[in-house]
């Protein structure tokens, strides 16, 4: 009975003396840093054919078709004194037998542009545009006063002069997200 007792205490001390043992380097924790990161959502919407046919008329919409958003992300004055840069992420769904010029503009309260991105082409049929953009907070730090969003969505002309038939189901699918770098 005794043998049994003394096995597991035996055994405790076997792996404990046999364990590894490395010493601490607490300098370490000196070369750490901590830079927080957050993404949001900025913009999403779907226009489906009829957005850019005139019924009445029979006619195409040839004038850029505007959505705006409120951008939030910037209402913190933590993250306004502490963002360096802006990652955004732009996915596009172009069901259209047909290309489209988008226009990505961030706006002040008064629809001042604060920072406008090159106008970019979406090919006709094209299910997976994948486009990025950063923004450099240090080169542009009027971008600090956005708080609007606007996208324009210009239907580009017909290269066999065909219109759009209002009676199918085609679809635009535009999404945008931004990754927002801070310093500590």
């Amino acid at each position: 009975m005794k043998s049994i007792r003394k096995n597991p205490i035996i055994l405790l001390f076997v792996c404990l003396l046999s364990s590894c043992i490395h010493n601490l380097d607490f300098n370490q924790v000196e070369d750490l840093t901590a830079e927080p990161v957050f993404k949001s959502s900025l913009v999403y919407f779907t226009l489906n054919q009829i957005t850019f046919f005139d019924r009445i008329n029979s006619l195409e919409i040839v004038t850029p078709i505007s959505q705006n958003s409120k951008f939030l992300s910037l209402n913190s004055s933590f993250v306004r004194n502490n963002l360096v840069k802006v990652q955004l992420d732009f996915e596009i769904n172009n069901q259209f037998d047909r290309d489209f010029n988008v226009t990505f503009q961030f706006l002040d309260d008064n629809d001042a542009i604060t920072h406008s991105l090159q106008t970019f082409n979406i090919d006709a049929n094209n299910l997976k545009y994948l486009h990025n953009e950063e923004i450099m907070v240090a080169n542009n730090q009027l971008f600090l006063s956005s708080t609007k969003i606007k996208v324009l969505v210009q239907l580009a002309p017909s290269t066999s002069g065909s219109v759009i038939d209002p009676n199918i189901e085609k679809n635009l699918v535009f999404k945008t997200a931004g990754t927002f770098f801070l310093k500590t």
